[in-house]
């Protein structure tokens, strides 16, 4: 977590643009940056009620799979389909935990299942291991079953099994943190979650951990839409965060996640904390979140249009697919997941240039190769200097004429840039018209067919 401080007593935008500069990402952001693209598995007890939210009163017998889940084929089809990672569902609202946990009789070990010995997140963890994809867990804060939930008490027991989850699984790269009361508030609960408490214990025990949505490391983009924003910025006020709300101090209003700004200068000036905080849009390959047998999954069109706004707008894209009662995804799900994997292939297959070069300050060239026809401009920022792009121009240029130009916003450490139709051309300029700092420093400037 990267949080840089100074007393801003009036809105100051040099100041605010000092301090933005000194943002960058932890090693660990950088590595999640770099793999942009991995699963959500939700599945549990919601799977067999068929809800999307338990009221944690349900009969573990319920949790009755028929077959032994098939973690294998999850973590196959993450790596076929180019995701690097799995974040699964240890415990959702209901509070029903699938490991053999120690904290509560609401959980696996009282159900059916493989005779009360079953382990999803032990086999879930032994699959991950065999085909080389990393593990996060989403422990649910909310929890409708516990007897302890609105007490004090309710941190320790969250706190145990946090322990349990990430003494005994191996390497686990992410705690996703969801921000819901989880209904609570129509038992007549609320409880206040001791996020640092819960972040302490995390990093203490995994310390690369990645801590998600509620925690200082990922951000949630505000909706499960995949509505992106035009400017997506990776600095932000850290009051942005929710557990580090609590802490401000300050006399302007909090911006919140679902805001259109949160990261201009403007922006920045009314606060005095700043925190490198990229942007993760959290997309079902359903409409719901569990498996629904009569559910279809989204077009290809759909899931296509959402990656490359989420990954090529400067965002992480976590991408949802539920497993259905026998613990497998549908056939019709991975043909799905495939056909988007091929799209995306396709996208990137031919790439019409060997390098970029700059031309002056803020001007960049690169010739496609002899008769090309370009369709994809891929641009990167070097983020170990920041995000420091503010608006941009590509120039596209045949026989010296100019012949198609595009404007656009951010890059960030991801930027594509889809044109309506393949423009023929023999040179491509990029112009950055307006930047933070000094100097810009860009990564990559990459055209492709």
């Amino acid at each position: 977590m990267e949080i840089v401080k100074k007393n801003v007593t009036k809105v100051d935008i040099r100041t605010a643009e000092e301090k933005a500069l000194l943002c960058v990402p932890s090693p660990r952001q950088k590595a999640l940056q770099k793999m942009g693209f991995y699963f959500f598995i939700h599945f549990g007890m919601n799977t067999f009620s068929g809800k999307e939210w338990g009221s944690g009163k349900e009969d573990p017998a319920l949790f009755c799979p028929k077959k032994k889940i098939d973690t294998d084929q999850w973590a196959r089809v993450a790596k076929e389909t180019g995701a690097g990672a799995i974040i699964f569902t240890a415990k959702h609202h209901e509070g029903f935990c699938l490991w053999q946990t120690n904290t509560t009789e609401h959980s696996i070990k009282n159900s059916p299942y493989q005779s009360g010995k079953g382990d999803v997140v032990r086999d879930l963890a032994e699959s991950c291991k065999k085909y080389g994809v990393k593990l996060g867990f989403y422990l649910s804060p909310a929890d409708r079953n516990s007897e302890y939930f609105g007490t004090d008490k309710y941190n320790d027991y969250y706190c145990e099994q946090l322990t349990e989850l990430l003494t005994n699984y191996g390497e686990i790269f992410c705690l996703w943190l969801d921000g819901a009361d989880g209904g609570t508030k129509a038992d007549g609960k609320h409880q206040e979650y001791d996020y640092e408490r819960y972040f302490q214990t995390a990093r203490k025990l995994q310390p690369d951990i990645l801590l998600a949505n509620g925690g200082p490391d990922v951000r949630w983009v505000g909706n499960e839409d995949a509505k992106t924003r035009e400017k997506e910025w990776s600095v932000v006020p850290a009051c942005v965060c929710p557990s580090l709300l609590k802490k401000y101090k300050g006399d302007a209003p909090a911006p919140t996640q679902m805001d259109e700004d949160l990261g201009s200068l403007d922006l920045l000036a009314r606060y005095d904390e700043y925190l490198w905080y990229p942007a993760e849009v959290d997309y079902s390959l359903h409409k719901g979140w569990f498996y629904h047998p009569l559910q279809q999954p989204r077009s290809l069109k759909k899931l296509y249009s959402a990656y490359m706004r989420t990954i090529g707008g400067n965002g992480l894209f976590l991408l949802n697919i539920p497993p259905d009662k026998n613990g497998r995804f549908a056939s019709r799900d991975v043909r799905r997941l495939k056909q988007l994997k091929k799209k995306v292939d396709k996208t990137f297959r031919t790439k019409l240039s060997d390098r970029f070069a700059k031309t002056t300050e803020g001007a960049y060239l690169a010739i496609p190769h002899e008769n090309s026809k370009v369709r994809t401009v891929v641009l990167r920022e070097n983020v170990d200097f920041s995000q420091r792009v503010e608006s941009f121009s590509l120039l596209f240029f045949d026989d010296g004429k100019r012949v198609y130009e595009f404007s656009g916003s951010t890059i960030g450490f991801s930027c594509f840039v889809t044109l309506k139709k393949p423009v023929v051309c023999d040179q491509v300029v990029l112009r950055i018209n307006s930047h933070r700092g000094e100097r810009i420093y860009l990564d990559a400037f990459e055209l492709y067919s």
